[in-house]
């Protein structure tokens, strides 16, 4: 067996054994497969996935640029504007409304429990504020994700990342 059907089993595996119907698989990966991208935090990802269950109930783009790097083909921080506004690439989820047309990335078991059982909450937003320790913080309001913003903007002058 290669080490790709060795994934898929093992996925299929963990999909089955946490009772998730055949015709949900791909919405419950792709879903993960942004978490597993996002978080560096294990308590963040049911979180994270609230937050994607909101963003989606409201119709609005879920803004995860993880996706837009991997539709484009590059790293995240090699995203420019250009990338970053191109409505051609159908992982461009700063433009998009909804979720992309696959995964990301083979999302792990705590990211597929994650979507399966998303934290209670109205946030609507996410910003890791610390790169280093992968300190996330969750806001409700656009105020909100923009102080956090300013924070991650503070630490990135601070240590020239």
């Amino acid at each position: 067996m290669t080490v790709l059907q060795q994934m898929v089993a093992k996925t299929v595996a963990v999909l089955t054994a946490k009772g998730v119907p055949n015709d949900q698989w791909e919405t419950v990966l792709i879903k993960a497969s942004l978490i597993e991208r996002e978080a560096k935090r294990d308590e963040d990802r049911p979180m994270m996935a609230r937050v994607i269950e909101n963003r989606l109930d409201k119709e609005m783009t879920l803004g995860i640029d993880a996706a837009v790097a991997y539709g484009a083909g590059v790293s995240g921080t090699d995203l420019n504007n250009d990338l970053l506004n191109d409505t051609s690439n159908p992982y461009n989820l700063r433009k998009l409304v909804g979720l992309p047309p696959t995964p990301i990335a083979m999302p792990g078991e705590k990211s597929i429990d994650a979507v399966l059982a998303p934290a209670d909450g109205d946030w609507l937003f996410w910003c890791t504020v610390n790169p280093d320790t992968g300190e996330t913080k969750f806001a409700m309001t656009l105020d909100e994700h923009k102080q956090n913003k300013a924070e991650l903007d503070a630490w990135i002058a601070a240590n020239g990342g």
